[in-house]
């Protein structure tokens, strides 16, 4: 199943979803970890009813409850999105690409490039060791740009509001156990401190003592992805802007707009970046060709929309800040 780049599928039209469904997604968006008895009392089921709703949403590529990071915590303090041209059959070369830790986000797109990596790492050699190895080093690659991210201004994906902090996150000793749990719950955020122990190989008591603290600590957090077309958003793009004039009056302005669920202010030929959701194309072409040009300081825009998403981050909602 492929989700979209925030919180959906861009290949898979749920159908069936009632209300207690709706009901059972608002709640998981809150805290994706609640138990079933509890989500059963707010809409009325069993634990076992709600257990079976759960699995078909998840099987049926509705939602997705994994667990977000702040990549800082891991000692990742690098992040760039690159703009990759190729010559052979993109999605397959996406699927390769996907498979490098590294890279938390990758897809095809409609636009100058075939395809765009986001990599995350320690620093700006680290990022270079993995680009020269993993793309430049390709023989289907053409052509590659990057765009380093100096800050995260906006990070609401599918409408997932996040606190706005400049603050650095907490020093946590973090140990190889720690690791596998973190990998763990962002495989499944649902997943039971029993099923991770049994996963990784570690004691339940130990393992059940980590999680914990990671979770209560922050530095791992439950999200729910939902599929998009559950909200009726059937078109997701990036937006490329050239600017003029304070950054901070554009960026407030472009950060208001409902449409917009991601805003970047990047190096490179871009001075910020967007990731936006809209119901259509139409809709699209109204923010693209009327309501962004419109805000005072935005020279031009360059749209790309997303065709196939192979990979979607989980690791933003602690870098957003103020400007």
């Amino acid at each position: 199943m492929v989700f979209d780049s925030g919180l959906g599928l861009l290949d898979s039209n749920p159908r069936g979803i009632d209300a207690i469904d709706k009901a059972l997604i608002a709640e998981l968006r809150a805290d994706g970890r609640q138990s079933l008895a509890k989500l059963g009392e707010v809409v009325g089921l069993t634990g076992d009813s709600v257990r079976d709703r759960l699995t078909k949403l998840t099987t049926d590529g509705v939602i997705k409850v994994t667990c977000s990071v702040d990549p800082r915590v891991l000692g990742f303090r690098s992040i760039t999105l690159i703009g990759v041209k190729v010559r052979g059959r993109a999605l397959d070369i996406a699927e390769s690409l996907a498979e490098v830790s590294e890279f938390d986000f990758v897809g095809c797109t409609a636009g100058e490039y075939d395809i765009l990596v986001e990599a995350v790492c320690r620093d700006e050699l680290h990022l270079l060791s993995v680009v020269d190895e993993h793309i430049r080093s390709r023989s289907d690659v053409s052509g590659i740009s990057c765009y380093n991210y100096l800050a995260v201004l906006k990070f609401e994906p599918g409408g997932l509001s996040t606190s706005l902090s400049d603050a650095e996150p907490d020093t946590v000793p973090l140990d190889e156990v720690d690791l596998k749990i973190i990998t763990a719950l962002q495989s499944d955020g649902r997943a039971s401190f029993q099923e991770i122990a049994e996963q990784i190989g570690v004691p339940y008591q130990t393992t059940r003592r980590r999680a914990k603290t990671l979770l209560e600590s922050n530095v791992v957090r439950p999200e729910t992805l939902v599929n998009r077309l559950v909200d009726g958003t059937a078109v997701v793009a990036g937006i490329g802007l050239r600017t003029t004039g304070p950054m901070g009056d554009i960026a407030a302005a472009l950060t208001q707009l409902d449409e917009v669920e991601i805003a970047v202010l990047t190096t490179g030929s871009f001075d910020l970046m967007l990731e936006v959701a809209c119901r259509d194309r139409e809709h699209l072409a109204a923010l693209v060709g009327t309501i962004i040009p419109s805000i005072p300081g935005i020279i031009s825009t360059e749209t790309t929309i997303y065709q196939r998403v192979v990979k979607l981050p989980q690791s933003w909602s602690g870098l957003v800040r103020k400007m």
